[in-house]
């Protein structure tokens, strides 16, 4: 069962690096070929490219992780400010892939259940919402529907 799951976890990461690799190459479509050959080529040596790297496992990554991890490394303001932006690119990118009631929610989610600033590790880094914060609720007229 363990491994079905496996299989079925790297069978759908190689279905989207594939997705990924033809997305990120369009530009280099020639149209001296079909369209679906070509995107068959593409993902054809993106597999091939995926089975030549050695597979690692969770607990492997982990080790990895925290191989690279420094304790005592100084906090550095500019880190603050790099994970401040990575958290907003990866906010946005969430919200495009969200329906538009999804993002409703998110955002109403992170208005008003989400504390303003993350303390994790001490840092002061924004919410993804923060921006949105500051804004004055307009038509909430304190929970009571229609007027």
């Amino acid at each position: 069962m363990q491994s079905e799951l496996v299989d079925e976890l790297l069978e759908d990461e190689a279905l989207l690096e594939c997705l990924l690799r033809v997305a990120t190459r369009l530009a280099q479509f020639e149209r001296s070929s079909r369209f679906s050959t070509w995107a068959w080529k593409v993902a054809v040596n993106r597999i091939l490219e995926l089975k030549r790297r050695p597979f690692r496992t969770v607990e492997q990554f982990y080790a990895d992780l925290a191989d690279g991890l420094e304790l005592e490394a100084p906090e550095r303001p500019e880190d603050l400010v790099a994970l401040g932006e990575l958290k907003m690119g990866c906010g946005r990118a969430l919200l495009n892939c969200l329906e538009p009631d999804e993002r409703i929610a998110f955002i109403v989610g992170e208005i008003s259940c989400a504390p303003r600033y993350s303390r994790s590790a001490g840092s002061r880094t924004p919410s993804l919402a923060a921006p949105l914060a500051d804004r004055p609720a307009s038509g909430v007229d304190g929970g009571s529907m229609g007027g």
